[in-house]
């Protein structure tokens, strides 16, 4: 029998967005970085994704883009954790484009964004995750 992963009635991003997808790959989740603050976090959705990554179900993959050489999540923030604290070497993600006339689609927003969590929002996901990043992007308040 397969297991479905999706969580039923789940709020999938605080953004709505349709990109298209540009490619799919492997990366270390220590090397996504969060679009959202911890407080939208839920701890069983964590513990859920954890058990199917150790089950090895699939899972839709954490969709994210790419800005200025770093991946950002749009929709994915739980799995990244449970794959953080399960210290997978890689996992699935969409690279996905942002469509004109979007939130996404405008770098001011974007910064705007990253500044609005702050560097907190990084350190609260490394706690969350049992992770350190190996960089911090300074988008997030820290540097520009």
């Amino acid at each position: 029998m397969v297991r479905d992963c999706r969580l039923i009635g789940h709020k999938r991003s605080n953004f709505e967005f349709e990109g298209n997808l540009i490619m799919i790959k492997m990366l270390s989740p220590r090397k996504l970085y969060p679009t959202e603050s911890l407080f939208s976090i839920e701890e069983n959705k964590i513990l859920f994704y954890m058990e199917c990554f150790k089950e090895n179900i699939t899972t839709e993959d954490i969709k994210v883009f790419l800005l200025n050489g770093n991946y950002y999540i749009l929709e994915g923030h739980h799995k990244m954790l449970a794959a953080n604290r399960m210290q997978m070497p890689d996992i699935a993600v969409d690279v996905v484009d942002i469509p004109a006339n979007t939130f996404w689609s405008k770098q001011e927003n974007i910064i705007d964004n990253f500044k609005s969590i702050g560097m907190t929002a990084l350190y609260d996901f490394e706690v969350a995750g049992g992770f350190v990043y190996d960089d911090y992007p300074s988008y997030y308040g820290k540097g520009e």
